[in-house]
């Protein structure tokens, strides 16, 4: 929830569609032990659309610069469900690291993971 709060604090305005739940047990440090947020749309965005490609780099940038908000996992492949190697790049650890497959079923929203 703090992340939520941080970004909003930041201006942004801010739509989920899993926070706890929408997903397989993906154990205590994901979205089932409520430690994980999926991000749908940014500032009226839906990630799942090539308008929102500047709010996601934005929001994607802030998030590796949170200081101790700073996610264990940020997994961001594109928007508008096309890859985007800029968008990539902000992943943490590294978009090499998810793989192709992960990399793909993130390109219409935001994983973000503590």
């Amino acid at each position: 929830m703090q992340v939520l709060l941080h970004l909003i604090d930041l201006g942004h305005t801010i739509g989920t569609f899993a926070i706890c739940s929408d997903h397989h047990d993906d154990g205590v440090h994901g979205h089932a032990g409520g430690r994980a947020v999926d991000i749908s749309t940014i500032d009226g965005h839906a990630v799942a659309s090539p308008s929102s490609r500047s709010s996601v780099l934005i929001v994607d940038k802030a998030l590796r610069n949170a200081g101790s908000l700073t996610p264990r996992q940020l997994i961001s492949g594109g928007c508008g469900n096309v890859r985007d190697a800029e968008i990539m790049a902000l992943c943490i650890p590294s978009a090499g690291f998810f793989g192709a497959g992960t990399i793909s079923e993130h390109c219409n929203h935001i994983h973000v993971g503590y």
